[in-house]
């Protein structure tokens, strides 16, 4: 990606951090250790390829995007907690809620399409919903098997369909008839289950919430938990399938029970963790997306990493601090024939390398301003109010980093930084977001 700022932001570095140092010799390595620790850090406007629809731009109904899904005919569908939007051409939006439509609830799990070109949803109260031409039909706890109206992942297996939900168990549907399971009936805890994946050879694969993985073949369950496998954690959030020996699977909800593992099918799990993982954390893997290039997309629901690609060599992660990623909660992911899509808490957010239409101007978009400065503690940051997330680095003049926050869920744009343990002097920060980075300078009373 373009290193737009590069030029800029180590000559400014260079000519500024040398007027404080008296010794030359000093002043040679001081400096050269600042142009090596700032370009290591590939801290430069990064947003290149990248666009951020919200409610300021577009007609998304929310920012808190939940969901997305590119049809056969490259329209995106973006589900949020204030109802579901179809996207086309990069500027058509056609917007459904509960006011304006039949959609039985504005909070929208889950996105698919049938054979025939439906648009399947799952929202979090309002059951399961079937668009066709402008109008829903609805399955509930009101009127079909359905126990509970919380549909969480929808799969298609031909004309039938299987649905996880939220304490209902795993059905099966054929547009007429409904199975269900659950404990009762296969002796395994179906009853909560985020993901169910249909492999080529017809296994069925389920995400469960305290039972591991489950695959289903034929009338056939078996389990993978942490008692018969060596799978890490027992529960399973999401998942993948490259075939039935090779199956990406996402654990956890706190960093205590995350993990990344790829499953063969048969009994090992090769887990993915920052020793083998070029230093990135699995932390709630909420969804994994395998391309038909075979690279993998990784959506981790956490305030540090983001989103991870992987293409079976090595791992990029594109965060809200290195890329345009507006927010590092991501909730799902889709690809297009051109670009790949990001459901963030923060908007919906459009990644493409190639495309310069897809590009947030490279203006200064931290706008950053520090005070007081002199500081006798406390330091005070305003950054725009574009941007959500911030990390902060602040080294001394000998080049060392001696601190390091990370700001998230930022309001009003206002960062309040306690400096008080630094010595007086003088101090060179950097702050990171939005995939840009702005060097500041600032004196400790």
């Amino acid at each position: 990606m373009p290193d737009a700022y590069s030029g800029y932001l180590f000559s400014k570095i260079y000519l500024d951090n040398c007027i404080f140092v008296n010794n030359i010799s000093r002043m040679r390595s001081s400096c050269l250790f600042f142009v090596f620790v700032f370009s290591a850090l590939g801290l430069s406007a990064q947003t290149q390829g990248w666009f951020t629809y919200d409610t300021t731009n577009s007609a998304i109904p929310s920012n808190l995007v939940t969901a997305v899904y590119a049809d056969t005919d490259n329209a995106i569908w973006v589900g949020t907690f204030e109802g579901l939007a179809k996207f086309e051409d990069f500027f058509n939006w056609t917007v459904y809620r509960t006011d304006n439509s039949n959609l039985p609830n504005n909070r929208i799990n889950c996105i698919n399409q049938a054979a025939d070109g439906k648009i399947w949803l799952g929202t979090l109260a309002g059951g399961l919903a079937i668009l066709d031409n402008g109008v829903f039909t609805v399955y509930n706890s009101s009127n079909s098997p359905l126990t509970t109206n919380n549909i969480t992942d929808i799969a298609f297996e031909g004309n039938i369909a299987w649905i996880c939900t939220d304490g209902g168990g795993l059905y099966r549907f054929d547009g007429t008839n409904w199975q269900n399971f659950t404990f009762s009936n296969t002796g395994f805890q179906l009853n909560t289950c985020y993901d169910v994946e249909v492999a080529p050879s017809g296994n069925k694969w389920i995400a469960t919430l305290s039972d591991g993985l489950i695959r289903l073949s034929g009338s056939v369950f078996t389990r993978f938990n942490t008692q018969d496998s060596d799978i890490p954690h027992s529960f399973v959030r999401s998942l993948d399938i490259e075939n039935d020996t090779a199956v990406w699977v996402g654990m956890g909800f706190t960093e205590n029970d995350s993990a990344l593992a790829l499953f063969n099918g048969s009994t090992d799990f090769t887990v993915f963790a920052e020793n083998n993982s070029e230093g990135i954390k699995f932390r709630n893997v909420w969804d994994i997306l395998i391309t038909a290039a075979n690279e993998k997309w990784i959506a981790t629901n956490d305030e540090d990493f983001g989103a991870i690609l992987y293409n079976d060599t090595s791992f990029v992660e594109y965060s809200s601090f290195n890329s345009g990623l507006p927010y590092n909660r991501v909730y799902g992911i889709a690809v297009d024939t051109a670009n790949v899509w990001f459901a963030t808490a923060r908007g919906l957010a459009v990644f493409n390398e190639k495309n310069a239409f897809l590009s947030t101007p490279v203006q200064q978009l931290l706008q950053a301003k520090v005070f007081p400065n002199p500081s006798d503690g406390n330091l005070n940051i305003t950054l725009s109010p574009e941007v959500y997330q911030a990390r902060i680095l602040v080294f001394n003049v000998e080049g060392l980093l001696v601190k390091r926050q990370q700001f998230n869920d930022l309001s009003g744009g206002t960062l309040n930084m306690d400096v008080s343990e630094l010595k007086p002097g003088i101090y060179f920060g950097l702050v990171m977001g939005r995939g840009q980075s702005e060097y500041f300078k600032f004196i400790r009373q």
